[in-house]
């Protein structure tokens, strides 16, 4: 008896872990729309990207940028990012301060025009 409640309870907790499993991937979240403007920061560049996921998201030299490396004003992009950032000295102004950033990108993909 004692050994088949031990081999359910292993087994339940066995069949737990699958249901629970945190998944990489759900830590990385979406964005997409036309780039509305750009702010060059110390760091990399601060990008506001307008609607159906808009937001403002700091692009840094190590993200990965496919398709047509507009970041600029104007064409479409798609992408993911985490949390956190911000745009230190835009402009070459440290006064300013640093402008907060919903997000950083970690991979982003824009369209020619």
């Amino acid at each position: 008896m004692l050994k088949k409640s031990f081999f359910c309870l292993l087994l339940g907790i066995i069949f737990l872990s699958f249901i629970f499993w945190a998944k990489p991937a759900d830590a990385l979240l979406g964005f997409g729309g036309r780039i509305l403007y750009t702010v060059p920061c110390a760091t990399g560049m601060l990008v506001a990207v307008g609607p159906p996921r808009p937001g403002l998201f700091m692009w840094m030299p190590t993200t990965l940028t496919y398709s047509w490396y507009q970041i600029r004003q104007g064409p479409w992009a798609l992408g993911g990012y985490v949390l956190g950032g911000a745009c230190a000295c835009p402009y070459g102004n440290c006064e300013v301060g640093a402008i907060p950033a919903l997000g950083t990108m970690i991979v982003i993909g824009t369209s020619l025009f």
